[in-house]
């Protein structure tokens, strides 16, 4: 029985990466989408995304505005037990104003 613990420790270690890895994904397209809503309406981009992630994500964040309005927000995503690399994930997004 204790033979399995350090798999399932191991296995348990990889799903939770997994679920980082998701949230982060998921903050980058909600911050793409905060930032494409602000471009359309005339309104500061990089502020709207820098908003909607959590603080300790805020200092990785990169957003670029292309000239059609499409907003490419990307940030690093460092897992904890990864050895000091990192992750870039990006997300675009676009809105026509009203």
């Amino acid at each position: 029985m204790l033979g399995v613990l350090p798999a399932a420790l191991l296995v348990a270690l990889a799903a939770w990466h997994l679920v980082l890895a998701g949230e982060s994904a998921w903050l980058a397209a909600r911050a793409a989408h905060s930032a494409a809503r602000a471009q359309a309406v005339g309104k500061d981009p990089e502020r709207a995304a820098r908003t909607a992630v959590p603080s300790p994500l805020r200092r990785s964040l990169r957003v670029r505005v292309a000239p059609d309005g499409t907003v490419a927000v990307g940030l690093r995503f460092r897992p904890p037990l990864a050895g000091g690399d990192s992750v870039q994930i990006s997300s675009h997004a676009r809105l026509d104003g009203r």
